[in-house]
């Protein structure tokens, strides 16, 4: 198996374009040995971790990082910034 091109790819948004690319990643084994996606969508998010397209999806807020880890963590955690993300709730810590 060759070496990948990057350790990592981060795709910032997973639209047409973003999913297309998130998919030939994960088909073929020499463009990333890691896959990090992020959407502000939590319905796309959602549908990304139901695929299995990400390994790992990354939560902005305030402009940093603020939960990263595999696509079931976001449908576990108890924190209740990433919980109103992902429920779609405008109701919450986060101010919209």
């Amino acid at each position: 198996m060759p070496e990948p091109l990057f350790q990592r790819l981060a795709l910032i948004g997973i639209g047409l374009i973003g999913s297309s690319l998130a998919r030939i990643t994960r088909q073929r084994d020499d463009i990333a040995a890691e896959l990090v996606a992020h959407d502000s969508s939590p319905d796309v998010l959602a549908r990304v971790a139901a695929l299995g397209i990400a390994d790992r999806i990354a939560f902005l807020y305030q402009g940093r990082i603020h939960a990263e880890g595999a696509p079931v963590h976001f449908q576990q955690t108890a924190d209740p910034v990433v919980r109103q993300f992902v429920d779609g709730r405008s109701e919450g810590p986060m101010r919209l």
